[in-house]
């Protein structure tokens, strides 16, 4: 159908959706399979948990050798099949140098449980060890029972500035 000049586009059918302006090629294409992961965890692992790039690579990794798959009955599996560094690096593109470092540090936070190079992903941030903080990073300061007559900073992030303060102080 030709449209004349100055004619408006033909109507939509109502409830449809307008064109893509990306094109094809940005819309997911789940022929080729696709893995379900429940919000929270999105959420909590994917956008709130302190990890590195790399560490999230390996945790997602994880998730798609183990909730990836369904078992015998149509149910997710909740183990890997046991994985080498060698794997991990084929599944993520890093190199196998500090792939077990890296996995011994999320199983020792409690981001992953590891039984016999089979791994599983604890999903629940509050329950990692280390409170979700980077096991390289710095421990918290122990709490003091004292009264003090500075208030404590409302929010982490004011830290930094005051200890920025601090050192212009100094100077």
């Amino acid at each position: 159908m030709t449209r004349h000049p100055g004619s408006s586009p033909p109507a939509r059918p109502s409830g449809s959706r307008p064109p893509d302006p990306g094109g094809p090629d940005y819309a997911p294409d789940y022929a080729s399979g696709y893995l379900r992961v429940p919000l929270a965890v999105w959420l909590g692992v994917f956008c709130r948990a302190p990890l590195t790039r790399r560490q999230l690579q390996l945790v997602a990794a994880v998730l798609r050798e183990s909730w990836g798959w369904q078992g015998r009955g149509g149910g997710v599996r909740t183990w890997t099949r046991p994985l080498s560094p060698r794997h991990f690096a084929s599944l993520t593109g890093l190199s196998t140098d500090r792939i077990a470092r890296d996995l011994r540090d999320l199983v020792r936070r409690g981001a992953l449980e590891e039984r016999e190079r089979r791994y599983r992903l604890v999903p629940d941030v509050a329950r990692w060890g280390s409170g979700g903080r980077p096991a390289s990073g710095p421990e918290p300061p122990a709490e003091s029972t004292e009264p003090s007559a500075v208030p404590a900073p409302r929010a982490a992030a004011s830290a930094p500035r005051a200890e920025a303060q601090r050192q212009r102080e100094r100077k």
